[in-house]
């Protein structure tokens, strides 16, 4: 995982430490586990698309900034 996401984790650790009423109580986190999957998996996924088609995979997200 990027360290940017590794040091998220800390920061979410720390704050349900300090501050448990934070926590949202029906979490809806269905994408997040899907895009999760998604960049670990070892085959076919985000890192998988990337070596096998760099070009398509560039222009999908380069299209999804503007």
């Amino acid at each position: 995982m990027p360290e940017a996401y590794l040091q998220s984790e800390d920061v979410k650790r720390e704050m349900i430490r300090l501050h448990p009423e934070w926590v949202l109580k029906n979490k809806k986190i269905t994408q997040f586990k899907k895009l999760r999957y998604d960049w670990m998996r070892a085959k076919g996924g985000f890192w998988g698309k990337v070596s096998d088609n760099t070009d398509m995979v560039a222009n999908r997200y380069r299209s999804s900034d503007a």
